[in-house]
């Protein structure tokens, strides 16, 4: 187990993803995450004005919803909609 763990370690995919060492300093912690995928999508810190609730939060949501709602229509238009008079 500890020669597969060696080996991920050193490979090419985890030095891309993790780039810096332990982060002791106030710089090197700044590295650390401007450096690292996963703490740059998802920090550890975040501020308390990031955090409060406003009505933007919403917009994502509301912008998802209705994308799937279009698709779902389309599916629907694609299997049902016949360009016929007889039809319409």
């Amino acid at each position: 187990m500890n020669k597969l763990w060696e080996s991920l370690r050193s490979g090419q995919i985890w030095r891309s993803i993790f780039r810096h060492g332990y982060p002791d300093t106030p710089r090197n912690r700044t590295l650390a995450v401007l450096s690292n995928v996963f703490l740059h999508l998802h920090p550890v810190k975040v501020r308390r004005s990031g955090i409060r609730l406003s009505y933007t939060w919403c917009m994502g949501g509301l912008t998802f919803f209705l994308f799937l709602i279009e698709t779902l229509t389309g599916l629907l238009l694609m299997f049902y909609y016949r360009p016929t008079a007889e039809w319409a």
